[in-house]
């Protein structure tokens, strides 16, 4: 019963968005608006954008409805939309990758565009996500072919509206994503063998989420499942990983070449309690060398090198290794005589009288 009323409760929202959608530009309501913005805000493509601009995009999106397995655009076709899914599902087909062509005109190695080579699904694509948003930035042709699996309700940003209200600042920070995804050497090598075009790296920069992290702050765990790829923007990681080193020496030492374990598959038999206590103990002793290498930095800072020392108290660097205060005080330069008179012999600097004991010099 609770599950068929959040279903209801879901449904009735997903109706209420399509009825806000669908009011005119001009009739269109803060209310309308609003409740297109709560169903979007958190697609990756329109979370980038300003608080304005996102509203903005909100009083023109329109919608369009398509039946079960209908194309809703091909691969090689000129866009102009960005959808996103309101109701529904829909799949993203390309060729498959070294299929022989089926007529027999491409050979090996040859790119394939015939109508009938075969595809694959690379996407299962459902409620709030969003595709085509490479349209919007340039005039590539479409780089897949979308095709629904239900009757599917989409959300549409034509491009006129899209670079009126946001485009210039939304493909300025696209276009800053890709220059900091080429530093990346095996992004650049990918590029570079063209295992990957630069209108896949544009796509995969519109998909990337930041997030910020503080200091000694756990990003993901030993013996988690993985399912996203981190870059590394500002500051760094630290990667540990906790093995059991005695029962490791215990298999190397026994010496079954057959079944030799190494550390990495002897630290996996540990159980999460002294996985636990060994990270603790590893970020303890990591805390204690970054203190004390912060103090040694500090330390060093602080003291100035020996001639330096010399140089603030007396007014010249030292002469010898030691750091013996001169018996006499510096003299002082001559006043050069002016033009036609005699040159004044110089007086030298009288004697001072020695420091008694104990006293200052």
């Amino acid at each position: 019963s609770g599950g068929r009323c959040g279903g209801g409760r879901m449904a009735a929202r997903w109706m209420s968005v399509r009825e806000a959608a669908r009011q005119g530009q001009d009739t269109r309501t803060e209310q309308d608006v609003d409740l297109i913005l709560d169903f979007v805000k958190d697609v990756k493509f329109i979370a980038k954008l300003s608080e304005l601009q996102k509203r903005a995009l909100c009083q023109i999106m329109t919608v369009e409805e398509f039946t079960i397995h209908e194309t809703v655009f091909n691969i090689g076709d000129i866009g102009d939309k960005y959808y996103i899914i309101l109701m529904g599902s829909a799949s993203v087909m390309a060729p498959i990758a070294g299929a022989p062509c089926p007529n027999s005109i491409h050979g090996e190695g040859e790119k394939c565009d015939c109508p009938e080579r075969p595809f694959e699904q690379l996407v299962y694509l459902q409620k709030g996500m969003g595709f085509g948003e490479l349209a919007l930035q340039s005039d590539e042709p479409r780089s897949a072919t979308i095709i629904t699996g239900e009757p599917t309700v989409t959300l549409v940003v034509n491009k006129s509206s899209y670079e009126q209200l946001a485009g210039h600042l939304h493909k300025r920070f696209t276009e800053d994503r890709v220059r900091f995804l080429l530093k990346f050497p095996k992004v650049f090598e990918a590029i570079d063998r063209h295992l990957v075009t630069m209108k896949d790296l544009s796509a995969m920069a519109n998909l990337l989420s930041e997030r910020r992290l503080g200091g000694n702050e756990i990003l993901v765990r030993q013996g988690e499942v993985v399912d996203n790829l981190v870059f590394v923007r500002q500051g760094h990681l630290t990667m540990i990983r906790t093995i059991d080193v005695d029962l490791a020496k215990a298999a190397i030492t026994a010496g079954d070449t057959s079944k030799q374990a190494s550390l990495g598959e002897v630290g996996k038999e540990q159980s999460s309690g002294a996985l636990a206590h060994n990270l603790a103990r590893a970020m303890l002793a990591m805390r204690k060398q970054q203190r004390e290498t912060r103090f040694e930095e500090i330390e060093a800072k602080k003291t100035p090198p020996q001639d330096m020392k010399h140089f603030l108290k007396y007014g010249q660097a030292s002469t010898s290794s030691g750091s013996a205060s001169p018996k006499h005080a510096p003299a002082r330069p001559a006043t050069p005589a002016g033009p036609g008179s005699p040159k004044a012999p110089v007086a030298a600097p009288p004697k001072m009288p020695k420091a008694e004991a104990g006293k200052d010099a």
